[in-house]
């Protein structure tokens, strides 16, 4: 598993379908990864993909979640990203969920945040490239 990881970062690749690979690569199982770099990567390649297929029309508990990792793990704890970007990350997930909840009433479709977020998304699995395991203790990424 280790020399496929390894291999995704020697290939050139456009950014999007780099997280496509990344989250396939780390997340062999199916279901919740044993890595956090799957984890983050599965979970906005799903809000992007519902984004771009149903413009979040079809967001419910499972989006939620993803946006809960997300925030969890790239907004707080040991591995989180600056806080700029921090911010920057927050205010792209409450404007995604809004949007998937209908809360917004001036028409912002989210699909520019939900990028913006991606690509964070990519530069963090690409800065931590050694796989970051799931203790023990832990049964899920998702809180």
């Amino acid at each position: 598993m280790f020399t496929r990881i390894a291999n995704l970062f020697r290939k050139p690749a456009p950014p999007m379908e780099r997280l496509d690979q990344i989250a396939d690569a780390y997340d062999d199982r199916g279901g919740d990864g044993d890595t956090l770099q799957g984890a983050l990567a599965n979970a906005i390649v799903l809000i992007r993909s519902e984004a771009k297929r149903n413009g979040l029309l079809n967001w419910g508990e499972n989006y939620e979640e993803c946006v809960g990792i997300l925030l969890k793990y790239l907004c707080e704890g040991p591995y989180a990203v600056s806080a700029a970007i921090a911010t920057e990350i927050r205010q792209d997930l409450t404007l995604i969920c809004e949007v998937g909840l209908r809360q917004r009433e001036d028409y912002r479709t989210g699909y520019e945040e939900v990028d913006r977020v991606a690509e964070r998304v990519l530069d963090w699995c690409e800065t931590h490239r050694c796989p970051i395991l799931k203790s023990p203790e832990v049964e899920f990424w998702y809180p």
